[in-house]
Formats: C-alpha cells, sequence, structure tokens
C-alpha cells in the first residue's frame, strides 16, 4: 500500500510524493508560487527531480496527505499537457521501432529520452537481459519497439 506526504523542499516550495510499500518515491509534484511540476515530464536538466533513496529514517519530517490529495495535484499538473499528448499517442505507431536514450532509473523502469515534449519507459531487466549490463547507463541509446502509452504518467511504453 502506497503512503502520500508532503514536505516543504524550499522556501515557498513543497514536494507532494507518493512513496511505496519500502518508502522509496514513485512519483513527485513539486509547487511553488506559480507552477505544478511533476517529475514525470521534466525528467532531465530539472532542478525539482524524482527524490533518491528511502524516507524510512525521516518519516517525522513528512506531513501524510490522501491518496486523493495527491491524485489531484496529480491530475491538475498532467492536465497542462493533454492536447500535446494525444497529439504524440496520434502520430506514433504501436510496433514501431524507435531510437531512445537512456536518461535515468526510476523504480518504474528505465526512463528514456525519445526527442519528443514527453519520455518513454522501458522494462530494466527485460533491456538488461537483451543489451547487457554494458548499455544500461545514461546517455547510452537502445532501440526499442512502442508497446503502448501510459496515460497516468504520458510516458511512451517501449519494449524488446
Amino acid at each position: 500500500m502506497n503512503k502520500y506526504c508532503k514536505y516543504i523542499y524550499e522556501e515557498n516550495v513543497t514536494c507532494f510524493m507518493e512513496l511505496d510499500e519500502e518508502l522509496y518515491c514513485f512519483r513527485a509534484i513539486y509547487q511553488n508560487d506559480k507552477n505544478l511540476i511533476s517529475t514525470n515530464i521534466q525528467i532531465e536538466n530539472s532542478e525539482y527531480g524524482l527524490p533518491e533513496g528511502s524516507f524510512s529514517h525521516c518519516l517525522e519530517d513528512l506531513t501524510a496527505i490522501t491518496q486523493r490529495e495527491f491524485l489531484e495535484l496529480w491530475s491538475k499538473a498532467t492536465l497542462l499537457y493533454a492536447d500535446s499528448w494525444n497529439k504524440l499517442k496520434a502520430k506514433l505507431v504501436i510496433g514501431d521501432k524507435i531510437n531512445a536514450k537512456i536518461i535515468c532509473f526510476y523504480p518504474q523502469g528505465i526512463i528514456l529520452e525519445i526527442w519528443q515534449l514527453f519520455c518513454a519507459i522501458a522494462n530494466y531487466d527485460e533491456c538488461r537481459n537483451h543489451f547487457g549490463g554494458d548499455k544500461m547507463y545514461p546517455r547510452e541509446e537502445i532501440a526499442l519497439k512502442i508497446e503502448g502509452f501510459d496515460d497516468d504518467n504520458l510516458w511512451v511504453r517501449l519494449k524488446i
């Protein structure tokens, strides 16, 4: 069962997080005076990244929130990109092969650059087994097929 919490990240910036059972951050949203910045879109070169490591050692510093509160913020943050997301989904063809560059590794899998506003995701274990461990580093390019779309995170799903 996931936990939802928030903490003050810096002055005028609050971080809302979805933590998995081991208290690693699965998704996060940063809220400042002007914006909601979600960790599903602004990944590369962002000052607001997905928090790393387990939060088990600092639970007392976090304020619990409801799942509903988190999901409402997540929906607001992703709704800003709905038109662009739908245009990209109409343009891409499931089964087509595309080149992608590894950006980073999230708990959900490998996050990849596909030279669009949106990123892609692939299964780490499948990619490691297919390409080998020497290809599993940021900035490495790999060729994968479009498997589908993750409408919750606005990611293109890729597979071997």
